[in-house]
């Protein structure tokens, strides 16, 4: 189906406006609290968060945190490759996290903690203490609002449920949005046209993509959570309910059974490969297919979008 969204050009061209301008800084924990959902918020100081770069619904950075919370934090160093070179940098391990709030003034940011599926996050936070330090990187790019879009349709589990929300609340007042919640989610989804399609499965949320939500040249989406549901949810998009890929945004939240860092490792190993073939890697689209399509993200992808109709 033809989309009037064309949410892949906004993308790009968002990205490559903040490519250089970035957080890239030790910062410290200021505050920790615990919310009524179970849930918590940190916030961390530093003068790197001084940058001047607006926020956007569904930002994320990058925490590197040390393997044990000390008042120190250690730049990463990196290999040629963009891997962490584990012989010079101390141990540490990595994740990326949802901005609830930044004060570019005061260089403060408010990251929301999702400790359900990671308990080495959730040890490092128990055992952390106001001045407990880390390294972070951002501001990474997960929604981008498409002037043409009439309706916003999102796939959220708990673990995305803050950038949904956040999403939600930046939306044009004359727009309206679906939200299908999967799971347990413990951030409340309202809106004043917002509907919300409760799935308490995955198996029920790939129903919900393949029956129950709207598809039309004006609508852009939005999907969020544990990887193999997402992936999923967008085949059944992509593929039975003719979504163009240039109106949808699928991003992995976490992965179950495995680690951040190795699934951060494929994705990698997939893009530098797919990159050595010739592909457009700062394409958004390809970029999606190689982290949900695997060998289906091959050469086919290097004229960007005029392969499109291979796949």
């Amino acid at each position: 189906m033809a989309t009037e969204v064309d949410l892949r050009r906004h993308l790009r061209h968002t990205l490559d406006e903040r490519r250089g301008l970035v957080v890239d800084c030790a910062v410290t924990l200021a505050g920790l609290v615990d919310g009524d959902d179970g849930c918590r918020t940190a916030r961390f100081v530093g003068e790197g968060l001084r940058v001047d770069v607006p926020t956007l619904p569904a930002d994320a950075v990058k925490i590197f945190f040390p393997a044990q919370p000390t008042g120190e934090a250690f730049r990463p160093v990196f290999d040629a490759h963009g891997r962490v070179d584990e012989v010079t940098t101390p141990a540490m391990f990595t994740r990326a996290l949802t901005i609830s709030s930044r004060d570019p003034v005061a260089g403060t940011i408010d990251l929301e903690l999702r400790h359900r599926h990671d308990g080495a996050m959730r040890t490092w936070f128990d055992r952390a203490r106001n001045g407990s330090a880390v390294w972070m990187f951002g501001l990474r790019t997960d929604f981008v609002a498409v002037p043409t879009a009439h309706r916003h349709v999102l796939f959220v589990d708990d673990s995305s449920s803050v950038a949904a929300q956040r999403i939600l609340r930046s939306l044009p007042r004359e727009s309206t949005a679906v939200v299908v919640t999967v799971g347990d989610v413990r951030t409340a989804i309202s809106g004043a046209r917002v509907d919300v399609i409760t799935a308490p499965s995955t198996a029920d949320a790939v129903d919900s993509a393949r029956h129950h939500v709207p598809v039309d040249d004006h609508t852009q989406f939005w999907l969020g959570g544990e990887e193999s549901a997402v992936r999923a949810i967008r085949r059944v998009l992509l593929d039975e309910r003719d979504v163009d890929q240039d109106a949808l945004f699928a991003a992995p939240y976490w992965s179950a059974g495995r680690t951040w860092e190795a699934v951060f490792d494929e994705q990698l190993d997939r893009t530098l490969a797919a990159a050595r073939r010739g592909a457009d890697i700062g394409d958004p689209v390809v970029l999606q297919r190689l982290s949900f399509d695997e060998g289906r993200a091959d050469a086919r992808e290097r004229q960007g979008p005029e392969a499109d109709a291979s796949l």
